[in-house]
């Protein structure tokens, strides 16, 4: 017995075979006393294949249809309908109508024609054929790396019904590529494209990388073959989040804290005791970025901080460049010496102070390398410590304050602002808690050479003798 004629031919309801001549309208003979429980007990379930379009659902496998003959109102019809994902379609007299609201569609005969349509049935060229497929995609990532690792997307494809010309379609949206391999393998889509394949010889993986700044979307169909998309139809797609996006970069954490030497200029006053030069930071930071950057598919940061520092002699102290300056005198050459050869080269005489620029920039120039080693040392210096503390932050889809620079950034900006700030002070002061005993050793030779010229001078003017010249 022919399957396709079964529910057409003849109709089998609660153990009862009946037989069915085609004048005769069985769907209204009320002998047949057969009510459907459920949610229409109106429609009386009779088997027919009848020739439909499945439905495609991504969430759940399409695995049985069910068709009706509608018994009341113009019984000179039968009604059959497909029953599938995308719910009831309205009860309807159009015949042949495709419900555009649900996807389905709704035929009908004839009750007089029900043999000579089964007949029809049997031949596959006359009608669409009934298939049902389940399509999964599922993506080990939603972030997309640029020159990172590819990923991998699941096409796991699941068809029921006859294969001849029935296609998977795989397209992808926006920007990308997608490959048929997690190295190297063959371009098989970028950005834009589409592409099919015969149902059963789709890849059952592929691996989608990305193009900066480009999100894209990667979705995959099935149609039957008579070129059938159901409009109900949800078909699963996987949206990628490209990093690092617009405005962002590659790079490698990295901490440079700049000290741009500038001549002191606040706190110079005549008269202050010591005061003829000094070495000390401006704050706030004069320039440079805190920025995240993008590396092995996390955020990491590049700090790049400048400081001006003023380093030097103060312009108000007396240059005694030789030992026959002309601002030595007979009464003060005795105390300039003295603070040349056992103090630290500043005398401060009156309301005045005295030193050498030479000698003196040589005791500032040494606290300026001093601070800057205390920064820059490999081994110790502060741009090591503040590097090994910087946060790594991986990149989460599901989190739009990890996806891009821009969100990282205003998230830890003034932690590390304020973290490279404690490190430019705890580089200057460790430099102060050192103290001067560098500094004047460094530019003792100096101080002493002129001091020697300082006495020789005095000497030969015949002005009184000087302890420190002895």
């Amino acid at each position: 017995m022919n399957s396709n004629r079964i529910g057409c031919a003849f109709v089998m309801l609660a153990g009862i075979m009946t037989g069915m001549a085609a004048e005769t309208a069985i769907a209204c003979n009320p002998d047949l006393g057969v009510v459907l429980a459920g949610p229409r007990p109106e429609w009386v379930h009779v088997g027919c294949h009848l020739p439909v379009d499945a439905t495609v659902s991504g969430s759940g496998w399409v695995s049985s249809w069910r068709y009706y003959v509608y018994p009341g109102g113009d019984c000179s019809r039968c009604y059959c309908v497909d029953y599938g994902p995308c719910g009831d379609p309205p009860i309807s007299s159009c015949p042949g109508t495709k419900f555009p609201s649900v996807g389905e569609y709704r035929l009908w005969v004839d009750v007089e024609e029900m043999d000579e349509y089964c007949n029809l049935l049997d031949e596959a060229s006359d009608y669409k054929t009934v298939y049902a497929v389940r399509v999964d995609l599922t993506a080990s990532s939603t972030c997309l790396c640029v020159n990172g690792p590819r990923v991998r997307v699941d096409l796991p494809v699941q068809w029921a019904g006859p294969t001849t010309n029935a296609v998977v379609n795989l397209a992808l949206s926006g920007g990308g590529k997608v490959w048929s391999s997690q190295t190297g393998g063959t371009l098989l889509l970028q950005g834009g494209q589409s592409r099919d394949w015969p149902v059963g010889s789709q890849p059952s993986q592929v691996w989608v990388e990305g193009t900066a700044g480009a999100d894209c979307a990667l979705q995959i169909k099935a149609r039957d073959r008579n070129g059938v998309y159901h409009p109900c139809t949800q078909f699963p797609q996987v949206h990628f989040t490209v990093v690092p996006g617009p405005g962002c970069r590659e790079g490698q954490a990295s901490v440079a804290l700049v000290l741009n030497e500038v001549p002191p200029y606040r706190y110079c006053s005549p008269g202050d005791p010591d005061r003829c030069g000094y070495t000390m930071p401006v704050e706030p930071p004069t320039g440079g970025h805190i920025d995240a950057v993008f590396h092995n598919c996390t955020w990491v940061f590049d700090i790049f901080v400048t400081w001006d520092v003023e380093s030097g002699i103060c312009s108000t102290a007396i240059d005694i460049s030789s030992g026959s300056d002309p601002d030595l005198t007979a009464a003060n050459y005795c105390d300039i010496v003295n603070s040349m050869k056992n103090v630290g080269g500043c005398a401060c005489i009156g309301s005045q102070n005295y030193t050498s620029y030479e000698c003196a920039g040589i005791h500032e120039a040494y606290h300026m390398d001093e601070f800057r080693q205390n920064i820059h040392d490999p081994d110790y210096g502060q741009e090591v410590l503040l590097l090994g503390e910087l946060p790594t932050i991986p990149i989460n889809c599901a989190d739009p304050s990890t996806t891009t620079c821009q969100a990282v950034e205003a998230a830890y900006m003034n932690q590390l602002q304020n973290d490279a700030d404690a490190a430019m002070r705890a580089a200057y002061n460790y430099m102060r808690a050192t103290g001067e005993s560098g500094a004047i050793i460094a530019a003792r030779p100096c101080f002493e050479a002129l001091a020697g010229q300082i006495c020789s001078h005095a000497q030969s003017q015949n002005w009184p003798a000087c302890p420190a010249c002895q």
